[in-house]
C-alpha cells in the first residue's frame, strides 16, 4: 500500500514508519520514500526485524534506522548533509566488525545517537556536539571513555552533550570527567528494574559530589536523571544528591548549575524530601522534578529518536 505513493509525495519533508509485528517481511521493502523530492528527515522502526527501505539518501538531514551495520554504513556514506543521526543495531547483528578501512567522514553532523561503541570507530564527526551512547555491559564500561575520546580526538570536536543509556556506572562518569573536560550538559539515562540498577545510581550520587566539586567538571551546566522502572530512592541518598545540588548552587568556588532535572515513571517513598530539598534550591538553581508521568517521550527526545 504505502509503495503506490511512490512519484506523489511532492510536499513531504518528514515521516515516522513504525511496526510492532510482522506484517512487513524483509522481501516487502518500502520504495516510495525515494522518490520524495523534499523528504530530509526519516525514522523508520520495526522492533521484530529490518525492512529495506530505500531513501533519498543524499538529501537527508535527519535519519533514525533499526537496522544491520552494513546498511548503515552504506547510508552513512551516502548522506552527507546529516545533522543528526540515530544508529541502532538491536537485530542482524554480527559479533565480527568489518575492519575499519577510513571512517567516514559527515562534516554537518552535530547529533549521533550510537547503539553500540564501535559504531564510534567509524566515523569522523568534526561539528559532533552531542553524543547518546548505550552501556550495557563491563567490556562497555570498560571502552565508552577511550572509544568517545578517540573519535573526538580524531574529529578535533568539542563534546558539549553526552548521555548515556542503559547502565551508567560511576567510574565510568569519573573517567569521563577527567579526560573530556568541555560537557556542559550530561544526562543519565537507567532503564529497568534491576536491584544492581540501583546500586549503580546510588554509587553516582555518592562519586558525582567530590567530583562536581572538583576542577574537572567546572564547564557542567546542566545535570539530568531519567529513570524508568522502580524508584529506590531512600533519605540517605537524597541527602548526598541535595548535598552535590546545594554545592555547585550556593558555593562560590564552583560554577553553578544552570539547570537540574529529576525525572523518575515511579513514585519512590523518598519522593516528597526529593522535591522539598531542590524547592529550597529555587532561588540559586533552576530544576523540573517529575515522578508518575510518561516519559517515554522524552525518553526517544534525549536519544535523537524523534
Amino acid at each position: 500500500m504505502l509503495n503506490a505513493l511512490a512519484d506523489r509525495l511532492p510536499d513531504l519533508r518528514k515521516v515516522s514508519l513504525q511496526w510492532e509485528d510482522d506484517d512487513l517481511s524483509d522481501d516487502d521493502g518500502i520504495h516510495c520514500l525515494q522518490t520524495a523530492p523534499n523528504l530530509v528527515q526519516v525514522a523508520v522502526s520495526n522492533i521484530n526485524h529490518f525492512v529495506p527501505v530505500d531513501l533519498p539518501t543524499s538529501q537527508l538531514t535527519r535519519y533514525s534506522l533499526d537496522a544491520a551495520w552494513d546498511v548503515h554504513w552504506g547510508i552513512l556514506n551516502l548522506a552527507t548533509n546529516l545533522t543528526t543521526a540515530y544508529v541502532n543495531i538491536d537485530f542482524d547483528f554480527e559479533e565480527e566488525w568489518p575492519p575499519v578501512v577510513e571512517p567516514v567522514s559527515l562534516i554537518h553532523l552535530r547529533r549521533l545517537h550510537a547503539s553500540h561503541l564501535q559504531i564510534l570507530d567509524y566515523l569522523n564527526l568534526p561539528a559532533l556536539e552531542a553524543a547518546a551512547i548505550r552501556i550495557d555491559t563491563f567490556e562497555d564500561e570498560e571502552h565508552f571513555v577511550p572509544n568517545l575520546m578517540s573519535l573526538a580526538r580524531r574529529s578535533s570536536c568539542e563534546l558539549k552533550s553526552v548521555r548515556l543509556i542503559g547502565s551508567p556506572t560511576a567510574p565510568v562518569i569519573a573517567q569521563l570527567f577527567r579526560e573530556c573536560a568541555t560537557i556542559e550538559d550530561l544526562r543519565l539515562m537507567f532503564a529497568g528494574d534491576a536491584t544492581n540498577d540501583w546500586k549503580d545510581i546510588k554509587k553516582i550520587m555518592t562519586v558525582l559530589t567530590p567530583l562536581l566539586s572538583s576542577t574537572d567538571s567546572q564547564t557542567l551546566k546542566t545535570l539530568r536523571f531519567l529513570i524508568l522502572g522502580k524508584n529506590r530512592l531512600n533519605p540517605a541518598d537524597v541527602d548526598v544528591f541535595l548535598s552535590m545540588a546545594e554545592l555547585r548552587a550556593r558555593n562560590a568556588e564552583y560554577a553553578a548549575f544552570d539547570y537540574l532535572e529529576w525525572l523518575v515513571e515511579r513514585p519512590g517513598r523518598a519522593s516528597n524530601l526529593m522535591y522539598e530539598g531542590l524547592e529550597s534550591l529555587k532561588d540559586d538553581l533552576s530544576y523540573h522534578f517529575s515522578e508518575g508521568a510518561q516519559l517515554q517521550d522524552l525518553w526517544r527526545e534525549w536519544r535523537f529518536r524523534s
